[in-house]
């Protein structure tokens, strides 16, 4: 019998197929329908046999990968479904699923491209807001202090600004080199915030190559970088919360309608952990579970990696369960909060475009993820370099770069100790959400100094 890990979506409805977008025309042509299979064995006259039998009309390995795609006339082959049937009952065959690029979930047009408000202009409690960094705009970064920036509620954030004092007071870092792979849609390597001496790698998935320089207008992932490492007190835009950390940049969304397919998400992983990541961060999700996906995932844990995923954001009341690889146990699973400590929902969110935060059994913590004021793509162009960033895809790299803190503080944690650490020491807001559980608000809030605190005490 074959091994059934096949997630065909477990239910995947007929609106679920007909939002995916078929990489068969990026390949292929249009008369084609794919699939990507993982075989037990070495290709054999067994196999190419039964793929003749069922019409396929092509088969190519993927280059750097385990993985076939095998290709089949429209007119012959019966549906997509009837094949991944068909081929998932051979002993021959591990992992079965359609070759799809889905549109990825990343919250890209929660993006506030408007000049946001001068420091000077932010409602502040000013008798509080004394700094521990000279970069220009902390002020408006009220996740490390929220002295009640924005109208927010003043001590609702994530108590970083004392998570940092903490460690530096006491000399905390160690000399261990720590490493977090942003998987995205690339970096902009000009950002006069970001320090081009923080990147030791550099993948493209897409494009075969080792640059992984973003699309124009494809600003995530430099939204994400600048959360995780901005350079500190260099009198410029944002404060980062780890400039320390050494990063691996892999591009693995693509421009044409924001898509990714399952084979760049798996490779990416297996890229990120075979290049010494200690941390992945996901800001990203896709509608579907795969099963290529879940042995990179496993291939992480294996290795002692943590995997942080954003929960994913929703758009109306009809779908709002968490996103893969979100959904998955074994990942770090961020939703969003805002600066009045409420877990965002349509009702309450403050951004232009109103969105929720997803929720799920398996979500683990809120973090911030309203006007987190951070890095944008290409300053070279653009009049502005910085930009307000929202939703879940703002939330996870706010753990990950606390995650890679505690890990600096004590390299000797595992990352299941990290991800227990973090979940444990999570603030209590359910006073601030009323009626809603676990599944809405995992285990409450990130609270980075107590993190801190939990990881210094086991060395």
């Amino acid at each position: 019998m074959a091994i059934h890990t096949i997630h065909y979506n477990d239910s995947l409805s007929v609106k679920d197929i007909s939002s995916a977008i078929l990489s068969e025309r990026q390949i292929k042509g249009e008369n084609t329908v794919q699939i990507r299979v993982v075989f037990n064995t070495s290709v054999n006259n067994e196999i190419r046999k039964f793929n003749d039998d069922n019409f396929s009309v092509h088969m190519r390995k993927v280059d750097g990968q385990e993985v076939y795609l095998i290709y089949f006339n429209k007119d012959a082959a019966n549906s997509l479904e009837s094949i991944i049937s068909r081929y998932s009952k051979q002993n021959f065959v591990r992992i079965v699923e359609p070759n799809l690029a889905y549109k990825v979930e990343t919250g890209r047009d929660q993006i506030n491209n408007v000049d946001p408000p001068s420091v000077n202009s932010i409602l502040v409690d000013t008798s509080r807001s004394v700094s521990y960094f000279n970069d220009k705009d902390y002020k408006l970064q009220w996740y490390f202090k929220n002295r009640g920036q924005f109208g927010g509620a003043p001590d609702e954030d994530v108590r970083l600004e004392e998570a940092i004092k903490y460690i530096d007071s006491k000399n905390l870092i160690s000399n261990t080199q720590v490493k977090l792979a942003i998987l995205d849609d690339g970096l902009d390597p000009k950002h006069e915030d970001l320090n081009r001496r923080n990147v030791i790698e550099g993948f493209d998935v897409i494009d075969g190559d080792y640059k992984p320089i973003p699309s124009r207008k494809m600003t995530h992932g430099t939204n994400v970088a600048g959360i995780i490492y901005a350079t500190v007190n260099n009198g410029l835009g944002v404060v980062g919360i780890n400039p320390r950390l050494k990063v691996i940049i892999v591009r693995m969304i693509s421009k044409k309608a924001v898509t990714s397919t399952p084979s760049w998400a798996a490779k990416s992983i297996r890229i990120a952990v075979d290049n010494g990541a200690n941390i992945i961060n996901m800001s990203w999700g896709l509608p579907n579970r795969s099963a290529e996906i879940l042995e990179a995932i496993k291939y992480a844990e294996d290795n002692n990696v943590l995997l942080v995923a954003a929960a994913g954001n929703f758009y109306d009341n009809r779908n709002k369960g968490l996103l893969f690889p979100g959904s998955e146990r074994n990942v770090l699973t961020v939703g969003a909060c805002d600066h009045k400590g409420r877990r965002i929902t349509l009702e309450n969110c403050e951004a232009k475009k109103k969105f929720g935060s997803r929720e799920g059994d398996n979500l683990d913590l809120l973090a911030p993820g309203f006007n987190i004021y951070t890095t944008k793509l290409d300053s070279r162009i653009s009049r502005m370099s910085y930009v307000n960033f929202h939703g879940t895809s703002a939330a996870a790299p706010i753990v990950s770069a606390v995650a890679s803190l505690m890990l600096a503080v004590n390299p000797n944690i595992a990352a299941l100790q990290i991800k227990q650490i973090i979940c444990n020491t999570c603030d209590s807001i359910s006073r601030l959400n009323s009626g809603q559980g676990k599944s809405k608000l995992g285990n409450g809030r990130l609270n980075a100094l107590e993190a801190i605190k939990a990881v210094e005490a086991l060395l």
